[in-house]
């Protein structure tokens, strides 16, 4: 959906969406995490002044049930071309890694199993999208990743740092969020102008139908057998058999 959604209604937009393109219900957990995290990120996105950037939220990774939080969609500042952010939003206030595996963390209130490190599960998601969209093989820099633990300070996660030495993924905490909204501005042009859009052109019966627009050398173009309007999604991964989330505008919210 592209229409503005008050912050309100946010979760229950989001719900709805989920149970009618994936069968999924969310908890009310799942709602309150929304209700929580979204609002923040879509506030710092206004503050960097990109309040035309695209939130793609609950983005169902393709062929798998993983999803990410938030897939912001943009123009890259230096160049022009499309860019997009991976963010993995927790509400962490207090985590350390896990004596046994630096892969995995330790979160206050959340038991003694060890969770995956949100910056190896943000790496993770850029790395798959990279490796599965055939456009993105000369431009794997189109897609990085931020884990934003937007509830906890540097002093509560220091030791998490220890993993996010990584060109394409970074890790923030409520202490950097000054360095977080300077990052945003160093990665999306300020223009409201979204990225580009491919169309879907109709097939013969019983066949699928095709998407293309000029792609990378080595790129091939990408079919489905349903495509959706091309003013309904970002270039890169437009016609697929992904299921679609909810689009936000953050200067809406």
């Amino acid at each position: 959906m592209s229409e503005s959604v008050p912050e309100r209604v946010l979760s229950e937009v989001i719900a709805e969406n989920l149970r009618a393109t994936q069968g999924i219900n969310p908890g009310k957990g799942e709602r309150r995490s929304w209700d929580r995290s979204l609002p923040i990120l879509a506030r710092d996105l206004v503050e960097a002044g990109l309040g035309g950037v695209e939130m793609l939220i609950e983005y169902q990774l393709p062929l798998t049930s993983k999803r990410a939080d938030v897939i912001l969609a943009g123009r890259d500042r230096r160049t022009g071309a499309d860019s997009y952010l991976i963010v993995e939003l927790k509400q962490w206030s207090q985590a350390e890694l896990y004596e046994e595996d630096a892969e995995l963390v330790l979160v206050s209130g959340m038991g003694e199993r060890p969770k995956l490190h949100p910056v190896v599960q943000v790496r993770g998601y850029c790395e798959y999208l990279a490796d599965f969209v055939g456009a993105l093989d000369q431009h794997r820099n189109a897609v990085r990743g931020v884990a934003y633990l937007h509830n906890a300070s540097d002093l509560d996660i220091h030791d998490l740092y220890d993993q996010v030495e990584d060109e394409r993924t970074r890790l923030f905490s409520k202490t950097r969020r000054g360095q977080f909204v300077d990052y945003l501005k160093a990665q999306f042009a300020p223009s409201r102008e979204p990225p580009r859009r491919i169309a879907c052109s109709p097939a013969p019966s019983g066949r699928p139908s095709s998407c293309s627009r000029p792609l990378p050398a080595r790129s091939k173009t990408v079919t489905s057998s349903s495509c959706w309007p091309s003013s309904a999604w970002p270039s890169r991964w437009s016609c697929t058999r992904w299921r679609r989330p909810v689009r936000v505008i953050p200067s809406r919210l």
